[in-house]
């Protein structure tokens, strides 16, 4: 937060409503005064010289005020202002013969000064009253300002007033104390609240009722690599990967129509920060390092519609990146490849693509020979490093849009969508079988094995995956009895 300038600060605590009372209240007194003078209810000194007492009381209490305001932790100016002001106060009600019987007026100077400057002002502003009276009542003693009571009586009624001071003044401090606690605790709380909000690994993001950013937690440039300010002002939507789009909008359509409740949705936002980076603060990378490629993170969302609230005005979004859990969800932990989970929710939608046009997708499913040989002669340490370097060069013989799968065990699948007819299916086995010929070298010793495949195509071997999956593990399983290294279902 940018602080003020110092005399927009004098500026703003001078025109507080108890300092302004005291502007209005200063002509309207000197009128009171002469007014009084006139019904003989105050001394009769001349009406000028009490008028212009008050306004120069009111113009020094107000310099006096200006020093301190620049510079509150200077006790000595803050020590003059108090005094310039109730000297300023004893003046006035001593000149109009009532003295210490206008100690309410003292109350009023006791008030704005513990509420300006605080509870532990009251000492000061106590100490400077009492004074204020005390001097006032020597004046009255020695003849130099005038009574309208007797001199004697005016002292008891100065004890009373005093005491009346000390009373008023320590309740004010009491509950200004109280007041500080609360705004301390408060102060507190959002002090806690921000450090939580700052130091959050999820993205808490305030969006508007049109889907703008608002405000940005900055978690945004530890995980997405984009500065608070660039998100700001711009559409939630306009981060999200295409297919997620219409969900997101129709969540947030939801929230907006149900004010309190949560919601959910999982959605994929563009990411200017690789993985590798991650953890790494700041976004992008810095002077003199490539721009890392973006990438698509998975998060899981909750939105709260909070536009009823004041202080929010707006939908509270928060994001948890769920990536690493997804990937470990669907890819297989040895190899790394996708998984069974991850081939049937492909597979279902490369049916689908395919299904009313002119295009095939295939699906391959391939075991291992002699793969139990090889554990069974040199444990299965050596099966799995062999099963990592068959994931990888599967990876390579396929092609570009192809999906490697792990079912598991030695079992394997591949997902070629937008295929033309066999040919293409047949000729990824091919390149697959030639991949496999070559020996491996599993850590201290070299091992040959072969791959059965057998292959199925949507229409032409059924209608759904599953149906797929039967066709070609029977295909696999007749290539494999009469080795001959791949199969096309019947």
């Amino acid at each position: 937060m940018v602080d003020k300038p110092q005399h927009r600060v004098a500026r703003e605590e001078l025109s507080r409503p108890g300092i302004l009372v005291v502007y209005i209240l200063a002509p309207l007194a000197a009128v009171a005064v002469w007014l009084l003078g006139r019904a003989g209810l105050v001394h009769r000194w001349s009406f000028l010289v009490v008028a212009g007492s008050i306004l120069g009381a009111v113009v020094v209490s107000g310099v006096a005020a200006i020093p301190w305001l620049r510079d509150r932790t200077s006790t000595a100016k803050l020590q003059l202002k108090i005094a310039a002001q109730a000297a300023a106060v004893a003046t006035v009600i001593f000149m109009t013969g009532w003295g210490s019987m206008l100690v309410i007026v003292f109350m009023i100077v006791a008030h704005e000064n513990v509420n300006l400057a605080g509870s532990s002002s009251w000492k000061a502003v106590l100490g400077w009253c009492s004074a204020g009276l005390l001097a006032g009542q020597i004046a009255i003693q020695v003849g130099w300002a005038p009574s309208m009571v007797e001199v004697s009586r005016s002292w008891s009624v100065a004890v009373l007033a005093e005491m009346g001071l000390i009373a008023t003044v320590r309740q004010l401090s009491l509950l200004a104390a109280d007041k500080e606690k609360a705004e301390r605790a408060v102060a507190d709380a959002e002090r806690r609240f921000r450090i939580l909000v700052n130091n959050a690994s999820d993205i808490i993001l305030l969006v508007d009722a049109q889907s703008t950013v608002v405000q940005a937690s900055p978690a945004v440039e530890r995980q997405l690599g984009i500065w608070t300010f660039e998100l700001e002002g711009s559409s939630l939507l306009d981060l999200l990967h295409p297919e997620d789009v219409a969900g997101v909008a129709a969540v947030l359509e939801k929230s907006r129509a149900s004010p309190g409740e949560l919601f959910e949705a999982e959605c994929r936002i563009l990411s200017k920060e690789p993985t590798r980076d991650r953890g790494r603060r700041g976004p992008r990378a810095r002077a003199g390092e490539a721009t890392p490629e973006p990438e698509w993170r998975w998060m899981e969302a909750t939105v709260v519609n909070l536009l009823a609230e004041p202080a929010a005005n707006g939908l509270v979004v928060t994001l948890h990146d769920v990536t690493e859990r997804r990937h470990q969800a669907l890819h297989d932990a040895l190899t790394g490849l996708p998984n069974r989970v991850l081939l049937k929710d492909l597979g279902n939608r490369y049916v689908e693509s395919a299904r009313g046009s002119d295009n095939r997708c295939g699906l391959l499913l391939m075991d291992l020979d002699r793969f139990k040989e090889v554990n069974d002669t040199y444990g299965h340490h050596y099966g799995d490093e062999l099963l990592m370097q068959v994931g990888g060069r599967l990876e390579r013989a396929v092609r570009e849009p192809d999906t490697v799968v792990r079912l598991g065990g030695d079992e394997f699948a591949v997902l070629l969508p937008d295929i033309d007819d066999a040919a293409t299916a047949v000729q990824v086995s091919h390149r697959v079988i030639q991949t496999m010929a070559a020996p491996f070298r599993v850590i201290d010793v070299t091992i040959t094995i072969g791959m059965s495949i057998g292959i199925a195509l949507f229409p032409d071997n059924g209608d759904s995956l599953s149906e797929l999956m039967m066709k070609a593990d029977a295909a696999m399983y007749e290539a494999k009895r009469g080795r001959t290294g791949y199969m096309i279902a019947a």
